[in-house]
Order: structure tokens, then C-alpha cells, then sequence
């Protein structure tokens, strides 16, 4: 909705630039300026079949109930650190993901998490770790602000560790070894 068709992670010269390859008929560009957006979005439920979804009753499994995972034992792996966080995250927390492999298992594993924030990595412009949760928690000092960070992406902006601290931030970072 009032947003551009995305494109691919790099542009290389002769390689693919759009993430999804569909017919102009496949696609509803949704613009606010030249349309009533409710309306259309009511047209997008219908097309879809959505008009009788109910989350927790007839939604296949689409809107999840509320739970959270335990929390394991045993060795500590990256599985294992995705679902602590996923365990004790608290509510209205702000989770910047750019964990990459290490992270694998946390959108699973908060699906039923109280209500937060998803903030993951676009376009692939790797480093947006770091100086994404400084944002977010300057925006919103009273959340807390949890960074899953991969180890070699982090390195293009650590400097962003030592606003964190310098300013005493409401962040977490957890930074993965990505092997």
C-alpha cells in the first residue's frame, strides 16, 4: 500500500532487478493520493477470499494465539539464543533483526510473542543493525529495543555500540557468530 513495486538486493548489470516477476494484472498498486484506500483494501479482503477470516477461529493458523516458547537448556546454540529472546522478550519490545543465519528460528519461534516490533533488513544494505536500534530507541525510549546482530554485518557500523553505550540507550545487542 502507497509503496513501490520492491526490487532486488543488488543491481548487477544484466542480473535481475525485481524481486517478483509478475503481470501488470498480478499487481494492485494501492496510491492513497488517487485512491480510497479502505475501499480497496475491503476489494484486495474479497479477492482473496478474506472477508470471513477470523484470527483464532477460522484463520488456518494465519493469526496465531497468544504463547510464548519455553525456555531451553543445554548447550547454547544460535536456535537456542532465538528462543530465549523469543521467551522473555518483553512486550511492546523492538526487535531489529540482522541476525541472518543466526536468526533463522526467531520468526517461528515469536510468532505467538506478545504485540512488538519487527525490524529486519531491507534491500541488502548489511550494517543497518547497530545504527537502526540507536533510531528506534531514541524514538521510543520507553521500549525496549533488542538488536539480533550478525557478526560480520555489525562490523560495517560498530561505531554504532558506542553511541549505544555513550547515551545509555535501551538496547540489547546480541551479536551471533555466523559460521
Amino acid at each position: 500500500v502507497d509503496a513501490r513495486r520492491p526490487v532486488a538486493n543488488f543491481g548487477y548489470e544484466g542480473g535481475p532487478s525485481q524481486v517478483m516477476v509478475h503481470e501488470d494484472d498480478d499487481i494492485w498498486e494501492i496510491d492513497s493520493e488517487e485512491m480510497h484506500v479502505p475501499s480497496v483494501l475491503r476489494d484486495l479482503s474479497t479477492a482473496v477470499g478474506a472477508d470471513d477470516v477470523m484470527p483464532l477461529s477460522n484463520c488456518g493458523g494465519v493469526f496465531c494465539a497468544p504463547r510464548t516458547p519455553r525456555l531451553p537448556s543445554g548447550r547454547l546454540t544460535a536456535d537456542k539464543m532465538c528462543q530465549v529472546v523469543a521467551a522473555l522478550q518483553p512486550d511492546s519490545s523492538i526487535i531489529v533483526d540482522e541476525s541472518l543465519t543466526s536468526g533463522n528460528s526467531y520468526w517461528n519461534l515469536s510468532q505467538g510473542c506478545p504485540p512488538f516490533s519487527h525490524l529486519a533488513l531491507t534491500g541488502g544494505a548489511i550494517g543497518c543493525g547497530p545504527p537502526l536500534s540507536v533510531g528506534a530507541a531514541i524514538a521510543c525510549p520507553h521500549r525496549q529495543v533488542i538488536n539480533l546482530q550478525a557478526d560480520g554485518s555489525g562490523m560495517y557500523s560498530v561505531q554504532a555500540l558506542w553511541t549505544q553505550a555513550r547515551e545509555n540507550l535501551n538496547v540489547i545487542t546480541i551479536i551471533g557468530a555466523n559460521r
